[in-house]
């Protein structure tokens, strides 16, 4: 019989399977009515997923706590490394001028965070290219959030109502 330690223990792969963004007023995080730290489920509508390559060894999701005069600041950084400078990068433009943005991110064992709900998320990006044709043509889109609380955590994908933005 699987005990909850036993359970945490088998999801220690990592990486990133799937980001999706959406605005602030597109997600709403439904939660137990007695204890807030409940997720009961989440509605998101209007997704954009980022297409990467999930063996690129760039994108990551990276969360931190520092406290300063006894005040917590997490700060959340994800980076996605899109494979090529395409036409992409006109809509990340205008993208980086919005600041709520909330990441969705899968990560490979399973489990979800939804960064960026109270505190929306910036977007800023870096994209290069060689001269030379072997050289690595690639856009780093990077989603950073600063707030008094972490992402939401989830097991899994079931307490999304729309699942199709797992397939």
């Amino acid at each position: 019989m699987l005990t909850d330690i036993d359970t945490i223990c088998n999801k220690t792969s990592g990486g990133l399977k799937r980001v999706i963004l959406y605005k602030q007023s597109d997600v709403q995080i439904i939660t137990d009515p007695f204890d807030e730290s409940i997720i009961l489920s989440v509605e998101a509508e209007n997704p954009s997923v980022i297409q990467f390559n999930n063996r690129d060894g760039v994108t990551s999701f990276n969360e931190s706590k520092s406290k300063t005069n006894n005040l917590g600041l997490i700060t959340t950084t994800i980076t996605v490394q899109l494979p090529n400078i395409n036409e992409s990068l006109n809509k990340i433009d205008m993208l980086g001028v919005r600041e709520d943005i909330v990441a969705v991110c899968w990560h490979n064992n399973d489990t979800v965070t939804v960064t960026g709900v109270m505190d929306g998320m910036d977007m800023t990006y870096d994209a290069d290219s060689g001269t030379g044709i072997s050289e690595k043509s690639y856009i780093n889109l990077i989603l950073t959030c600063e707030s008094g609380i972490g992402s939401v955590v989830l097991n899994d994908t079931s307490y999304f109502v729309d699942k199709t933005i797992f397939d």
